[in-house]
């Protein structure tokens, strides 16, 4: 005997679930770990990333306020990349987060929480999709397929 096809969507869902609540959950500490800050910074060089439709990464450099140099990749959108706005010697505006490996190019403070919002509803969409699902198979005698 294995598990019904809906037993193992609902199991599945539950699973997504999890790792969607993980994710949520590390952005908001990352998050709360500091401040953004805006610097100056200057470009290193840039490199495609792994393909063409994804655009590249500008490697940075910067000073930070103990006054030692910083590298950093930040991602260049495709429209960007293609061109040609950033290249190695530009000086350029960046953001830095201590909770955050990567600066952001962006004449804006980044606004992250759009994205915390999608991962707090889509965990929560999926676990209770999943529960539903495990519930219908165990009322219905559907949990195990013959």
């Amino acid at each position: 005997m294995k598990l019904s096809i809906v037993a193992t969507v609902g199991l599945v869902l539950v699973g997504v679930a999890g790792a969607l609540a993980w994710t949520h959950f590390d952005g908001a500490a990352r998050l709360k770990a500091g401040k953004w800050t805006r610097l100056q910074a200057s470009v290193v060089q840039v490199i495609e990333a792994r393909g063409a439709q994804h655009g590249g990464i500008a490697v940075l450099r910067w000073t930070d306020t103990d006054g030692k140099s910083q590298d950093g990749g930040a991602y260049v959108p495709v429209a960007d990349f293609k061109a040609g706005r950033y290249k190695a010697g530009d000086s350029v505006q960046a953001w830095v987060h201590p909770g955050f490996s990567r600066p952001e190019l962006s004449e804006a403070e980044p606004n992250l929480a759009p994205d915390q919002g999608f991962t707090g509803t889509a965990a929560i969409a999926c676990l209770v999709l999943g529960l539903g699902l495990l519930g219908f198979a165990g009322a219905t005698g559907r949990l195990l397929s013959p």
